[in-house]
């Protein structure tokens, strides 16, 4: 019989001579995040994305201008105001008044559409009209209201 001779080393995952995480480095990275994290959390508030808010009624108006649109018998302009002729045989129109985008039937009354208004623009175009709005906030928002031709 032959005498195997006993391997010196195994296979290990550490090496004997490295340490671990003591307590007290623990203790100091704990201490490090808590101190850091209200940081953080501050930060995040302080970081503003562009409004969703304001692109979201955008888009509601625009919906409610093209639903005015398609109900009307008629539908045109002139430089400030977008006029409907609904089938009750009234004329309603959408016009910038102040700072806000408000709905008026036969003069009287109104409705707001929008707020924070800087301007409007509309254009005829040979399916429709262009809408141009312009907010406070500096956002460009355009559109096109198909009109049918019955």
């Amino acid at each position: 019989m032959s005498k195997e001779e006993a391997k010196r080393f195994a296979f290990t995952a550490f090496k004997n001579d490295e340490s671990g995480f003591s307590f007290a480095s623990s203790l100091l990275a704990l201490f490090i995040i808590s101190l850091s994290l209200p940081l953080l959390v501050f930060a995040m508030a302080k970081i503003r994305v562009l409004p969703s808010e304001e692109s979201m009624m955008m888009h509601q108006l625009f919906f409610m201008l093209q639903n005015e649109v398609n109900q009307a018998v008629e539908v045109y302009h002139d430089d400030k105001r977008l006029y409907f002729r609904l089938t009750t045989g009234e004329t309603a129109f959408i016009e910038q008044y102040q700072d806000v985008l408000r709905r008026r039937v036969e003069q009287k009354g109104h409705e707001i559409y929008a707020r924070n208004i800087e301007s409007i623009s509309l254009t005829s175009v040979p399916y429709g009209i262009i809408v141009t709005i312009k907010t406070k906030r500096g956002g460009i928002y355009e559109r096109t209201l198909v009109v049918m031709d019955e």
